[in-house]
């Protein structure tokens, strides 16, 4: 099964995915049968050469309204996104770099909500500037030696609240990892948003950690 977008342009590279698979399997003992459907594929340019890969995996529970599932996206060449993020005050347009996220979520009754949101990135450059700080410097001071960068934030809620919003929440949260990190290192960081969202809580001692979940 292959998916094409009918407006490639080699010469304006976008995100094609081929040989995307998909599979079910359905556990059904009487108490909670459960569904796991699995699909992926990798990234491809328009000239058919790979540049990394997209899978989702999803868990669900329906007697008991439970769900639960991991998404991971990796791409070798972030420069080829371009302008990809529109999210956030000022727009930022991806360079270079090589990476992606990986989300893991929950809910349980459903109604309580957990998630986990991984950023690993390597050479990651961005144009643009927020408040006349460039992205780049605040980028280099979140990389170790060998230039990977590596984020994991967390948020809980419930869906029945109408204050929350998952993905608001987790960009707060992640926009709170990048100040403080990059501050730690010693950069100049915008007072700013760096995302739109919810003000980003300041994370309590009794919160759970389950940010271990996330490893690919």
């Amino acid at each position: 099964m292959e998916f094409t977008d009918v407006r490639v342009n080699p010469d304006q590279p976008v995100i094609l995915i081929r040989s995307f698979n998909l599979a079910a399997e359905i556990a059904s003992p009487l108490t909670a049968p459960t569904i796991q459907i699995k699909s992926g594929g990798d990234l491809v340019r328009a000239t058919e050469e790979k540049i990394g890969f997209v899978s989702v995996d999803t868990r669900f529970q329906p007697l008991v309204g439970n769900m639960e599932g991991k998404v991971q996206f990796h791409h070798e060449r972030l420069g080829d996104l371009g302008r990809l993020y529109y999210y956030a005050p000022e727009p930022f347009y991806f360079q270079s770099g090589i990476g992606g996220p990986i989300l893991v979520w929950r809910i349980r009754n459903g109604m309580e909500v957990w998630a986990s949101l991984r950023c690993l990135a390597k050479n990651l450059r961005i144009e643009g500037e927020l408040e006349g700080v460039p992205w780049n410097s605040m980028l280099t001071a979140l990389e170790d030696s060998e230039g990977q960068a590596d984020l994991t934030v967390a948020a809980q809620g419930r869906l029945d609240d109408p204050t929350f919003d998952l993905h608001d929440r987790l960009l707060s949260e992640l926009e709170w990892a990048i100040k403080e990190r990059a501050a730690a290192a010693g950069a100049r960081i915008p007072t700013g948003r760096i995302f739109f969202g919810l003000e980003s809580p300041e994370p309590s001692d009794d919160e759970e950690d389950e940010t271990d979940e996330t490893e690919p």
